[in-house]
């Protein structure tokens, strides 16, 4: 428990001293979603549950068989539970707890299924000890388990790439993109210190010139991050913009009534992408 509040600590001072940022981003957490106390508690166990069902429900289903399977044919007695088993599985359930707990606190009712990862990364370590005592069988039955999921892996990989390719909402598109030609088309007018975008895909320009400020409307201090000039770039993609833009609004800036579209070359032979570029300039008070 020490050990867990201390690792919290950093998030936790972040969080009390940036509480504007903290709360401006609420909205992606479905605070509140539900209506009622009831309602919201209710909606956020249901979507907590399908969020750990997507992240680890393939794995532990692996597992819960290959666990059937090596208890039904053992030939040996297991070995008691030592304590490093136990506080990894005690580390996991006060994972569980905890969010729960803030969970309904709270009234969250959006997740991500990546964010169940920090809450079962020992799940592995502490099924890997539980067949470890369990003696010749448990080894077998890691052997398998092991083997699956690297035929799995294999078989999914062409359906990953496809999807990276042709699929989503066109987010994966951001890898093939020639960023040294997008810098160079941005800086055509001249040179620009901030570059803003709807999303975090933007800080790849940092890979040109490390000097640039990337700036999302997700980025903690936006406003006083701006450094003039500025400009905001646009992909053709999918993602909404309209945080974004209501970010630069309470930031004090307003964006040009000329935008700029340019084609940026692709590789692996797709066709240029188009983004839009304008710029923004600091609003003039009345």
């Amino acid at each position: 428990m020490t050990v867990a509040i201390l690792a919290c600590l950093p998030t936790l001072y972040w969080s009390l001293t940036h509480l504007d940022d903290l709360l401006s981003h609420q909205g992606g957490l479905g605070v509140a979603e539900g209506g009622s106390i009831a309602k919201t508690a209710l909606l956020g166990i249901r979507r907590l549950v399908n969020a750990i069902v997507n992240f680890a429900g393939l794995p532990v289903a692996i597992f819960a068989v290959a666990y059937g399977l090596a208890i039904r044919k053992q030939t040996e007695p297991p070995q008691p539970v030592r304590w490093p088993e136990k506080l990894l599985w005690r580390a996991i359930v006060l994972g569980l707890v905890v969010m729960v707990t803030v969970v309904v606190a709270a009234g969250i009712t959006q997740f991500r299924d990546r964010w169940m990862l920090p809450i079962f990364i020992l799940l592995p370590a502490a099924l890997a000890m539980r067949f470890d005592a369990m003696g010749q069988r448990g080894r077998k039955t890691q052997a398998t388990i092991v083997f699956v999921g690297a035929l799995l892996a294999v078989l999914v990989l062409p359906l990953s790439w496809y999807m990276h390719l042709h699929g989503g909402d066109s987010r994966g598109g951001v890898v093939r993109m020639d960023y040294r030609s997008l810098y160079e088309q941005i800086n055509a007018d001249g040179p620009v210190k901030t570059v803003v975008s709807s999303w975090f895909w933007v800080g790849n320009l940092r890979l040109v010139d490390a000097d640039l400020i990337a700036l999302d409307d997700e980025t903690p201090d936006f406003a006083r991050s701006i450094r003039e000039p500025a400009v905001l770039v646009l992909a053709d993609d999918r993602e909404s913009s309209s945080d974004v833009f209501e970010e630069l609004a309470r930031a004090g800036y307003a964006m040009d009534t000329v935008h700029r579209t340019v084609e940026v070359p692709q590789a692996l032979g797709f066709p240029p992408r188009k983004v839009t570029i304008t710029k923004l300039h600091k609003k003039i008070a009345p």
